[in-house]
């Protein structure tokens, strides 16, 4: 049977939700007024407008275009938002059969998805809208051809264990596309470890109290946990993948100051 509208799917009880830190951030309505994301009224170039500016259209064609990535198959899109990234690559893809999305916020998969969807012309049956955490994907193993996270990995407060799930999911030969990180260049890193050396020296606000001289990562680029952005160097990165079982390629916006990259699990 064809659906004839998007529909919302539940992947998951509000009691296992409730175990994900920022399930509160991320569901309170009135701090999403404030930003581009809502889209109630209908206005969707401001939407189109944040996205152009973190260059995260930008990239992910950048990235399909280094690789030479064929777009085709059945994608599944980790914590999508709203799904604009997704109904455009539905758009302009029509290779892609479907994308199953998946978000944590309500608001943004029930209330702003369907209205981005319907505005690019997406048939119901290319997309399900479903409601729940990215650690507990209700698929069969080896579902899908791409994973794709656009600002999303970051949020993660158990990488390993979100890029082992995917890593289930994902057909042989599949990719997982991570967009949308932060890149922090040299000069920035250098200038917040200065800083912190400083503090140090001068004991600020006590600030020698439970810290050492040389600054960690985690130290320099501290963990937000309302939101629960989580900064991490390449060679963090690359840690975590190559433990999780995948090969990566890197790839840098500095226009934008972004990076991304492209895994392909390894056969072992």
């Amino acid at each position: 049977m064809v659906k004839d509208k998007y529909s919302i799917i539940n992947w998951a009880e509000q009691e296992v939700l409730g175990q994900q830190p920022t399930l509160d951030y991320w569901n309170d309505r009135s701090k999403e007024s404030k930003k581009a994301f809502d889209i109630a009224d209908g206005n969707i170039d401001k939407l189109s407008t944040y996205v152009k500016n973190k260059g995260l259209e930008k990239h992910l064609v950048k990235i399909i275009h280094d690789y030479g990535i064929t777009l085709n198959g059945k994608w599944l899109s980790l914590a999508s938002g709203a799904c604009f990234i997704e109904a455009r690559l539905l758009r302009q893809n029509k290779n892609i059969e479907k994308i199953v999305c998946v978000e944590l916020s309500r608001h943004r998969i029930s209330e702003f998805a369907p209205i981005i969807l319907k505005h690019y012309g997406i048939e119901p049956w290319r997309v399900d809208l479903c409601f729940g955490s990215f650690y507990d994907i209700n698929a069969d193993d080896n579902t899908f051809d791409f994973v794709l996270l656009c600002q999303a990995f970051h949020h993660a407060f158990e990488p390993f264990r979100l890029l082992k799930e995917i890593k289930r999911v994902l057909k042989r030969n599949g990719r997982v596309i991570i967009i949308g990180e932060r890149f922090f260049s040299c000069k920035q890193v250098l200038s917040r470890t200065a800083k912190y050396i400083v503090k140090y020296i001068l004991n600020y606000k006590n600030f020698r109290s439970n810290r050492i001289f040389f600054p960690s990562w985690r130290a320099i680029f501290p963990i937000d946990e309302r939101k629960g952005d989580h900064h991490y160097s390449k060679k963090m990165y690359s840690q975590l993948f190559k433990k999780a079982g995948f090969s990566y390629k890197h790839s840098v916006l500095k226009s934008h100051r972004i990076q991304g990259f492209v895994l392909t699990a390894q056969n072992i």
